[in-house]
């Protein structure tokens, strides 16, 4: 059985199809996944609706998905909406032009929520037993506290690579400075939150695309070893990757768009933005799943594979 998931995010919209075993449900291959830069937050106007551009362009990239996925033999499709639209005022409208446009009924996941589902897509696929799981949005990041299966403690950031990205930086790639007061609004954010205070652990988990960049960019650059579903990145190979863009900026901004091209502005936000973190739980590196909130999605929402 095939299903398609949809993620409306802020800085992208992706569609996921996923083959599903019947008789064991928690057994899927993810047969396809297209994302489209759509960089949504860059349309919220001043008043923090989605202007019509921004709406048509989400209509326009989920009419293309519709065509898509037409061809395969999809049960259903869903899909699901993050940080954009829970910032949006306008939601209400979007969603009934969405749903007009292209028959999408969109569910629109709170912040909690969202960090929950990342965690459950990528539970499985993770070797830490106890600590903290990030997952940097566009312009939300989702942390999770766990212990084995159990959640301890979910939350919403509300900041993200891209929203760290335009408020803080002025080029491409940004500078120490730039770097510094990135660090010091997530290290804000972060000591508002009383559950989590004092919490250490040796490693975290990291799921999402800006997490996923940095194994990519720390794997091409210094030719580090990848796992079939996870690897690891050490706090040390990430200052690696700093000490790049601050002395070698040219160098750097070619490898991102080598490894990455579709995160150039926002690949190092979103790095600064974990090694932040991770430095926050004085965790020495970060464990980083293939799987996410989509996956999680798929078993919680859509199978009822996952009992929480």
């Amino acid at each position: 059985m095939q299903y398609a998931i949809i993620d409306f995010g802020s800085n992208t919209i992706r569609l996921s199809i996923y083959e599903v075993n019947k008789d064991k449900p928690s057994d899927f291959v993810q047969i396809l996944n297209k994302k489209t830069m759509a960089g949504l937050a860059g349309y919220l106007d001043d008043e923090g609706n989605l202007n019509d551009d921004g709406i048509n362009k989400a209509i326009e990239i989920l009419e293309s998905y519709k065509k898509k996925i037409k061809n395969f033999n999809v049960v259903s499709s869903h899909i699901f909406a993050t940080a954009i639209m829970r910032k949006a005022k306008n939601q209400k409208a979007i969603c009934k032009q969405i749903k007009n446009a292209t028959g999408f009924e969109m569910d629109i996941l709170s912040g909690a929520k969202e960090a929950q589902l990342g965690f459950y897509g990528a539970m499985n696929t993770i070797d830490i037993k106890k600590g903290a799981q990030i997952d940097i949005g566009g312009a939300s990041t989702e942390l999770v506290v766990f212990d084995g299966t159990d959640i301890l403690f979910a939350t919403s950031l509300t900041l993200g690579s891209l929203s760290l990205y335009l408020d803080n930086v002025t080029g491409l790639i940004p500078t120490p400075a730039e770097m510094d007061r990135i660090r010091k609004q997530v290290r804000a954010e972060l000591e508002t939150i009383p559950e989590i205070q004092n919490l250490t652990f040796n490693a975290i988990s990291g799921v999402g695309g800006s997490v996923r960049a940095a194994g990519k960019i720390r794997d091409d650059w210094f030719k580090g070893s990848v796992g079939s579903k996870t690897f690891k990145v050490s706090m040390e190979e990430i200052d690696d990757i700093f000490d790049c863009a601050i002395y070698d900026p040219h160098h750097a901004m070619r490898k991102i768009l080598q490894v990455v091209p579709d995160r150039v502005h926002t690949a190092l936000p979103g790095i600064v933005c974990a090694r932040t973190i991770a430095d926050f739980f004085d965790a020495k590196s970060i464990s980083i799943s293939k799987y996410g909130v989509r996956e999680g999605y798929l078993l919680v929402k859509v199978l009822d594979a996952v009992n929480i």
